[in-house]
């Protein structure tokens, strides 16, 4: 294992002091720009503090993926969830834009302005400060900060703009955005009900004014639908509002589900979805608590996955709390069903030797049915 992939571990570590020693031991390694997106996204002070000193880019890319790339000040923005950065990471971002960081600089899928990003996160605190630089607040970034009066305005003007599609300005499709986009991403209203409001209150009038509420078309390339950035965003009010609109309910549940907002799960619940084949899923991927939901709404809980074990063999697997096994059976798992290569989960829980499973399942074998 090379030293300088040991850095990268070093960095996730709660201590910052060996992953320093090893950069101080290879000071190139500070025009690595993999190095500051890393200890940006991690929220490391000192290393960044470190990487900026021996000459980091503050406006480093990473390395593309298809049609994006992350920069540091995005990944700063970013850092935090619902609500404001700790001093540490409003430090890092005060660095960044000390060393020349472009605060209107555009990341990610969407090559989105960071300030989008920030909203994104619902970090109020990273959009205020980028508010203080004097950025550019296009309509995309209005819809995000929920200025419904801009928004109203400028559909008014030209309501052909709601359905108009933004090239960022990289040449890759996915990269095409539409206003509403910026309100479907938006995570300012998830613990801010007037905010979820504008949010909704902008995502009608770009729909009267015709902006697509599915999958939509840019040149010859089918865009994914604003729902599956609600969903990703936690933003229950822009995602109801689009099912309301017409949008499929069903093409964005696997993707509610991913990301398991339970505000958005709520929006989800008032639509006939097909669940087949969901509940296994959601086990391998070990979002257990999404096997009750789909159990509750009429998933066959004993049904298997692809790889021929249902959700109660993914969970033994993972050594999943007996009470998660009782809630299940509750809705009509089979607790000794055995998967396609004949192994029951307390099979499974005994191969992985998850002890308190492995004991309450074997009780329930002793159990009168």
């Amino acid at each position: 294992m090379s030293d300088h992939y040991t850095f990268f571990k070093k960095i996730s570590r709660k201590d910052s002091g060996p992953a320093l020693e090893l950069l101080n031991a290879n000071p190139h390694w500070g025009e690595d720009g993999q190095s500051l997106l890393e200890s940006v996204k991690q929220s490391k002070p000192v290393l960044v503090r470190r990487i900026l000193d021996l000459g980091g880019d503050a406006n480093v890319r990473s390395l593309p993926t298809p049609g994006a790339w992350r920069i540091p000040l995005g990944r700063a923005v970013e850092a935090c969830k619902d609500g404001g950065w700790t001093p540490e990471q409003r430090q890092i971002a005060e660095w960044l834009l000390e060393a020349g960081a472009d605060p209107g600089a555009r990341s990610c899928h969407g090559m989105l302005p960071v300030i989008v990003l920030a909203a994104g996160a619902g970090n109020r605190d990273a959009v205020d400060w980028l508010l203080g630089q004097d950025v550019e607040i296009d309509l995309e970034t209005a819809c995000a900060l929920g200025d419904v009066e801009r928004v109203r305005s400028e559909v008014a003007a030209d309501p052909g703009v709601a359905a108009r599609g933004r090239p960022s300005g990289r040449a890759h499709f996915f990269n095409v955005t539409l206003p509403i986009t910026g309100a479907a991403k938006s995570g300012l209203g998830r613990n801010d009900p007037a905010m979820a409001k504008r949010l909704g209150d902008i995502a009608r009038i770009l729909i009267d004014a015709g902006s697509p509420v599915g999958p939509w078309k840019h040149d010859s390339h089918v865009l994914p639908s604003p729902t599956e950035d609600a969903a990703f965003s936690g933003n229950a009010a822009v995602l109801a509002v689009l099912l309301q609109r017409g949008a499929s309910a069903q093409d964005v549940l696997e993707s509610a589900l991913h990301h398991g907002n339970p505000a958005v799960l709520e929006v989800m619940d008032g639509y006939n979805l097909d669940l087949g084949g969901t509940i296994a899923t959601e086990a391998k991927w070990g979002r257990l608590s999404n096997c009750l939901w789909l159990a509750e709404r009429g998933a066959d809980p004993n049904q298997r996955g692809n790889e021929g074990l249902g959700a109660l063999h993914y969970a033994a697997r993972r050594g999943a709390k007996p009470e998660w096994f009782a809630s299940m059976a509750g809705h009509g798992a089979d607790l000794h069903k055995r998967d396609a290569a004949g192994r029951s989960p307390l099979d499974i829980a005994e191969a992985k030797n998850k002890k308190r499973l492995m004991k309450w399942l074997a009780a329930q074998l002793d159990s009168p049915s």
